[in-house]
């Protein structure tokens, strides 16, 4: 009995670690695909029999949509969506002509749902973790898109800046409408060049349109009658320097200031107003950063204390102070050679308070001003509670906490603002995050080619042919053919897939466009008649080698130099190794594609075997 039952525990034992081994197993099966950082696109080529997860780099803390697109032959992905998205059609007008019309079609992106990926850090990085499967998954032999919906582009605070700076512009003199017209042009120009990076790949999609507008540089050109009193274009087209510049999409012009005035501008007022609470603590307050003699006397001292403390006694002081201790020291004798200038801009968050190299904070980058400020802050407090520890050993000190208490809690009211100032841009942003019009979009290519062993081969080494000419350099002006053909091979710095189009490589690198040549012409250059008697390098052709600069999968910019033998004018010398440059372009050629060309071609020449069978 109890061996039954020990034979029962094991048997169930034995099948449940099985079934946890296979799951196991086949999550550790599953492909993890990475997005390389340089080119954007997949490592490798998309599994479609099998699920994989994709993993890519991630711009930001979170994503709330993303949607896949496959393309239409090898077209690109904007030709893919304006062939789903429009239609070409021709009609004869009444007048016998034909005119051509663009009809739009209904095109839904195919979503991909929230619960098929995830983020995760790995280190100090983000990265977006993608599933491909059960309904979300890839045909063979596709290219594919992944559209991922982002967060609004930096530079869309400064549309509203612009905007919030033609609302302050209330005047009604002449000239102040064109004021106004520049500040919504300006805003334009920078919402126009994101609208275009997105429509240039995603056309129609993630609302953020198109439009043509008048540029900042145009309006001083225009009379102020062609605005209105917001100060944007009244008419459809506009004449400037001779060039008539059509009005695309001015509503969308008038829905953004729309949305300024009823989402944002509120916001920007209550920053103004902490500005101009900050200005006056600043002009009331800031000489309290000015040391007086007497108050120089002690910071003095305190740098005196400081460096003659013997630390090997106080640990506490050395885990504290010594950290960084150029900085207390650098602290102190900033306090010593501060000025009016720099005092303003401290407070005003506009640089730290020890800026030797760095960059002051723009007046409108309050997230970086109050952290300039906090830096400040922790300065100012370290070397007071220096002050205080020190104070046991110095009792001069102590009349130095007034000071510096006076200093911290100037710095504590200008960070006050700064936070408050802070804490409503960032509500201007997440209002922008939910308006469509602001919607970024980043697209990831990646394809589901099957490589064999063919397309692994063609990766690194590639046959080609193409033509030179030595002719355009003075030491080749004698050579004997303008054009040279030659056959070679090309040696990749960087895979190269031509199943892939190259157009869709995005960012790409050099050295995916840089290779070596090497190959041999096909006519010889040897040449009696000349003062430097030629002989080829082979026996009726010449070495070939350089380096090729492609411009696509098949076409190569190629130089390099033609290697041949000077014969010496005595015979009992020895030939002397030399070159000709040369510059001309290369073919790659698709060897597999010759070979199934000829087999199609053979096969039928082939016939086909009847097997008989003898009777017994």
């Amino acid at each position: 009995m109890t061996n039954r039952l020990f034979i029962r525990a094991y048997l169930f034992s034995a099948c449940f670690l099985n079934c946890f081994l296979s799951g196991f197993t086949s999550l550790a099966q599953i492909d993890v695909i990475a997005v390389d950082t340089t080119t954007g696109v997949p490592a490798k080529a998309l599994p479609f029999n099998r699920p994989f997860i994709l993993k890519i780099p991630a711009k930001q803390k979170e994503y709330s949509s993303m949607y896949l697109i496959d393309h239409i032959g090898n077209k690109t992905l904007s030709e893919t969506i304006q062939k789903r998205t429009t239609e070409i059609v021709s009609r004869i007008d009444d007048s016998g002509n034909t005119i051509t019309d663009t009809l739009f079609k209904d095109y839904h992106l195919r979503p991909i749902p929230p619960a098929y990926f995830f983020m995760a850090k790995e280190g100090t990085k983000n990265s977006l973790f993608i599933r491909f499967k059960d309904t979300i998954t890839l045909k063979p032999n596709k290219l594919y898109s992944l559209v991922i919906a982002t967060d609004p582009d930096a530079r869309t605070l400064t549309i509203f800046n612009a905007l919030h700076e033609s609302m302050k512009i209330t005047g009604t003199a002449t000239g102040d409408k064109l004021k106004k017209a520049k500040q919504i042009s300006k805003a334009m120009d920078v919402y126009k060049s994101l609208a275009d990076k997105v429509n240039e790949q995603l056309g129609i999609y993630f609302n953020i349109r198109f439009i043509d507008y008048i540029s900042e540089t145009d309006v001083a050109s225009l009379p102020e009658s062609d605005f209105d009193n917001d100060g944007i274009v009244t008419r459809n087209s506009v004449n400037i320097g001779g060039k008539t510049i059509t009005i695309i999409n001015k509503n969308v012009v008038q829905d953004i200031l729309k949305f300024h005035n009823q989402k944002i501008e509120v916001l920007y007022d209550a920053i103004d107003a902490e500005s101009t609470n900050l200005t006056t603590h600043i002009s009331t307050n800031g000489a309290n950063f000015i040391p007086s003699n007497t108050e120089k006397a002690k910071l003095a001292l305190l740098n005196k204390a400081y460096i003659s403390v013997d630390f090997r006694e106080h640990s506490k002081l050395k885990e504290q102070f010594t950290q960084d201790n150029n900085r207390v020291l650098k602290t102190v004798n900033k306090l010593l050679s501060q000025s009016r200038t720099e005092t303003d801009a401290i407070m005003q968050g506009l640089q730290p308070f020890l800026c030797s190299l760095c960059k002051p904070a723009k007046s409108t980058d309050y997230g970086n001003r109050l952290k300039n400020i906090e830096e400040t802050f922790a300065d100012i407090q370290r070397i007071y509670l220096l002050a205080q520890v020190l104070a046991s050993q110095e009792t001069a000190l102590n009349d130095t906490f007034t000071y510096f208490e006076s200093l911290l809690a100037s710095v504590t009211t200008s960070r006050g603002y700064l936070k408050i100032m802070s804490e409503k841009i960032s509500e201007v942003q997440d209002e922008i995050k939910k308006n469509a019009l602001f919607s970024g979009a980043d697209v990831t290519n990646g394809d589901t080619f099957i490589f064999s062993f063919e397309t692994r081969t063609k990766l690194s080494i590639v046959p080609e042919v193409g033509l030179v000419t030595n002719r355009l350099f003075k030491s080749g002006r004698n050579s004997n053919f303008l054009l040279i053909p030659y056959l070679g091979a090309s040696i990749n710095f960087s895979q190269i897939d031509r199943d892939v189009p190259f157009k869709l490589i995005r960012k790409k690198t050099l050295w995916q466009r840089l290779s070596l040549v090497v190959g041999y012409s096909l006519v010889p250059l040897k040449d009696d008649y000349t003062q430097a008697p030629r002989d080829d390098f082979f026996e009726k052709s010449s070495l070939l080698t350089g380096l090729g600069f492609r411009f696509s999968n098949t076409v190569k910019l190629i130089g390099g130099y033609t290697w041949y033998y000077k014969r010496p004018a005595s015979l009992e010398l020895p030939r002397q190794l030399t070159n000709l440059p040369f510059i001309g372009v290369s073919f790659d050629m698709d060897i597999k594609k010759y070979i199934e060309t000829i087999f199609s071609a053979v096969t039928p020449l082939r016939g086909t075997k009847t097997v008989e069978s003898k009777a017994d």
